[in-house]
């Protein structure tokens, strides 16, 4: 080989070392991001209990930095399923829930990101987990990684409440409340479910046009909520309303089936006026 060829071989080996080391540089940085990129979710409460007030369930989700100085983002998908159910179902994020939002770190600077989501209110005899997705962003605001994660399961494992109304009387409405309405209807219910009983759950009187008690009267009027029934006990509600004469009447708890109950079909008493 002549030292002119040769020379020539030499330089073009050195173009492609210096071709290869120049790719290296600009694929560098993204590798670093890929390799640096952390997520992790965890259950960090999960309390089982018979009232609403003592159920506890947070979520901890956790992401480190990566390089470009980019801020962070990550975002909760709530998933829960009923003890009857064979599959997770999406919870549906109330107003004002961070639920379903995509959470920024306030500080860009920061190495990591963590965030602690406390979830309420809780239903009993379920399963909750949840599902976060992530996101990294460069320096230039373009998303460089995303990320998903699943936690582990909360199981919330009392039982149901279970309503009854165990009386139904009326008596002539003599006090200064509704005084248009001629009749205090006192309605006695109990609960003798496993867990407390709440909102939203209602009361309502039915009977016969002929006895003087038109369906749903009682209903329309205030003070007839059931508000939390701990498990095992019995509460005497008033209610106010139209007459009942010479006709049947019946007493409904939750008429609307609205707060999950270990048996749906109990929940009427049956009388006569």
């Amino acid at each position: 080989m002549t030292l002119f060829r040769r020379s020539h071989l030499i330089a073009a080996l050195a173009a492609l070392v210096l071709a290869a080391f120049a790719v290296a540089a600009v694929a560098a940085p993204k590798a670093r991001i890929a390799a640096g990129a952390k997520a992790s979710v965890s259950v960090a409460k999960c309390r089982s209990a018979s009232t609403y007030a003592d159920r506890r369930l947070e979520f901890r989700a956790a992401m480190s930095a990566v390089g470009g100085g980019g801020k962070m983002e990550l975002r909760y998908t709530l998933l829960r399923r009923y003890n009857k159910q064979a599959r997770f179902r999406v919870v549906t994020p109330t107003d004002g829930s961070s639920l379903g939002q995509w959470l920024s770190s306030s500080d860009p600077t920061a190495t990591k990101y963590i965030h602690n989501l406390a979830i309420t209110p809780i239903e009993t005899a379920a399963v909750y987990r949840v599902k976060v997705a992530y996101r990294w962003f460069g320096a230039n605001g373009k998303i460089v990684k995303r990320a998903k994660r699943t936690s582990k399961l909360c199981k919330q494992k009392r039982g149901l409440p279970n309503l009854k109304v165990v009386s139904v009387q009326q008596y002539p409405n003599a006090g200064p409340v509704f005084p248009d309405l001629p009749v205090v209807w006192v309605v006695t219910v109990t609960n003798d479910g496993a867990s407390s009983a709440s909102l939203p759950a209602g009361l309502i009187v039915s009977g016969t046009a002929n006895g003087g008690l038109t369906d749903g009267t009682v209903d329309a009027q205030p003070l007839n909520t059931l508000d939390t029934i701990p498990a095992g006990a019995t509460v005497t509600r008033q209610l106010y309303g139209q007459e009942c004469r010479n006709g049947p009447v019946q007493m409904t708890a939750d008429p609307m089936s609205l707060a999950r109950e270990r048996n749906e079909n109990d929940n009427g008493f049956k009388g006569s006026c």
